[in-house]
């Protein structure tokens, strides 16, 4: 027997997602979702608006870019620098450090244009074994139901390569409570 395989193309969801009712989001992931077919070529990547292009950019500039530029001004700063600069150094390496990050409750940043962005970047598809009962309900309304998840809770669905920078992780985050009924 062929297992159910269905491949929910996360990148193809509109703008709006997140600004979306609950119903309009189910209907919207149903409207991306098909049964996995084999390929005979690579998958093209998806094409990117010049707004997620530099959104995403940016993040990775960010992410990326900031820390070494910072110890590279760190490490001028102490052989070339002055005392002042040296201070500014470290008020900004300090400042960077105990910036507050949106609280625990918060999803401002998880259901941003920049999640949608890094989603499409990534050309985020999901593939869900219809047939494991862990995963069947995934990206349907039955994921939702207070009987599922008091029998799968407390589990971390999380499931993606992990590195020095996880983006996989970051951005399966910003869609994991459709897959598997909470936020993490």
């Amino acid at each position: 027997m062929a297992a159910s395989v269905d491949v929910i193309r996360l990148w193809q969801l509109p703008d709006d997602f997140f600004a979306l009712d609950l119903d309009a989001q189910w209907r919207a992931i149903k409207a991306v979702t098909s049964p996995a077919q084999r390929l005979n070529a690579p998958r093209r990547p998806c094409p990117l608006s010049l707004r997620d292009e530099l959104l995403a950019l940016a993040f990775f500039a960010a992410t990326l870019m900031l820390p070494f530029a910072l110890a590279g001004i760190t490490v001028w700063s102490v052989v070339y620098g002055t005392a002042w600069q040296r201070l500014g150094v470290l008020a900004v390496a300090l400042l960077l450090a105990f910036h507050p990050l949106p609280g625990a409750g918060s999803l401002a940043a998880r259901c941003s244009p920049l999640a949608r962005a890094l989603g499409r970047y990534f050309s985020l598809e999901l593939f869900v074994d219809r047939d494991d009962p862990l995963a069947a309900a995934g990206f349907t309304p039955a994921v939702d139901k207070p009987e599922r998840l008091k029998d799968f809770l407390p589990t971390v669905y999380l499931a993606c390569p992990h590195g020095v920078f996880p983006y996989g992780a970051i951005v399966w985050c910003c869609y994991c409570r459709w897959g598997c009924g909470i936020w993490q």
